[in-house]
């Protein structure tokens, strides 16, 4: 499936998905991934059970690591 296709399914405007894709957004809404996942036909919790996430570390955890 292609950005055009994705854009259709899921109803987020093509030129969101880009602009995130390319890095020139680097935030995405929960509310545009909840569209993308329904556009997927996948639900929340299936696209964050992902071995990708698992060393995700945030900004305010990166802060408290590097105060100590």
């Amino acid at each position: 499936m292609n950005f055009l296709d994705l854009s259709k399914v899921s109803n987020v405007r093509y030129t969101t998905l880009i602009s995130f894709m390319n890095g020139k957004n680097k935030t995405i809404t929960l509310n545009t991934l909840y569209d993308l996942c329904n556009g997927l036909k996948i639900n929340l919790s299936n696209f964050f059970n992902s071995y990708l996430f698992d060393n995700i570390i945030d900004e305010h955890e990166k802060d408290l690591k590097v105060k100590q």
